[in-house]
């Protein structure tokens, strides 16, 4: 994915679209303790966004798992950038022919997956229910389980991975308990809650497409900490600008490495760091 804003022409014809990507990462909700939960709050200026960007209307129940491999058409998102379209709703995984960064690499904190980027990076970015995730040909996903890509490397890398899938999946699937059992840090009790709030038809599986085609691809990361327990991942997600000036949503999301497995943990206060970026600088493109 490219890391520089596509411009706006003079009557702004991506301008509504981007606005609309902003104020939709401003507002990302996550089902996760029994109550939708409110992550920063509305910050873009199209009125048609602020409208849209609170789900109201249940998607139809998701599907049975599929056993298709490969793509469909390929796709673009509003950017006008690449999307592939998996054949299996819960995505493709990639053969891994690239070898994995070691701790004693010198771009151990700062290398990009391989596959996420390039004129062969097919498969790279696919469009999963609804929302754009990665895959890559070196840190997973390896396979698909429950309707969940799993296989994710112990590595920055394979961190970073899952943190971009977890970040717009759980706010695409808002009722799909197999999606948090396998990357959200969850209690009994907050299972518990997760279950009644679905029994009460207050989490729909899956979200309508004019809310999940403004998912997009995040066009950087950046580890801002690594343990071999813990990684902390930075995303930034690109805005709209009313100047034409580059602007992106910095989320942070805190990725803790339990039963072989990337989860999402949340602070305390259930709410994901987020901030303007104004330069990606420095960042890792992917």
């Amino acid at each position: 994915m490219t890391s520089e804003p596509e411009n706006t022409d003079s009557r702004g014809s991506l301008r509504r679209p981007a606005t609309f990507a902003a104020a939709l990462v401003a507002i990302v909700l996550i089902v996760v303790t029994g109550a939708i939960v409110l992550i920063g709050r509305h910050s873009g200026s199209d009125p048609e966004a602020a409208k849209t960007s609170s789900p109201t209307t249940a998607a139809p129940t998701t599907a049975p798992a599929s056993s298709a491999t490969g793509f469909t058409t390929p796709d673009v998102d509003p950017f006008g950038r690449r999307v592939d379209v998996p054949a299996n709703p819960a995505g493709q995984p990639l053969e891994q022919t690239a070898p994995q960064r070691r701790p004693d690499d010198p771009q151990w904190l700062t290398a990009a997956p391989a596959g996420t980027r390039g004129p062969d990076a097919k498969g790279g970015w696919q469009r999963v229910h609804g929302a754009v995730v990665p895959f890559s040909t070196s840190d997973g996903p390896t396979h698909i389980q429950d309707g969940v890509p799993v296989g994710y490397a112990h590595t920055p890398q394979g961190a970073a991975l899952a943190a971009a899938f977890v970040m717009w999946q759980t706010r695409a699937r808002l009722g799909d308990r197999p999606l948090r059992e396998h990357m959200v840090v969850m209690s009994a009790a907050d299972f518990a809650q997760f279950d009644r709030l679905k029994a009460q038809g207050k989490a729909p599986d899956t979200q309508p497409e004019q809310v999940t085609r403004y998912m997009v691809a995040p066009d950087a990361f950046r580890i801002t900490s690594w343990s071999d327990d813990m990684c902390q991942v930075a995303l930034a997600v690109r805005q709209g600008s009313d100047t034409g000036a580059p602007r992106w949503t910095g989320l942070t999301l805190a990725m803790v490495w339990d039963q072989n497995e990337w989860k999402l943990r949340l602070p305390a206060d259930k709410m994901i760091p987020q901030q303007t970026v104004t330069s990606i600088g420095g960042w890792t493109a992917w």
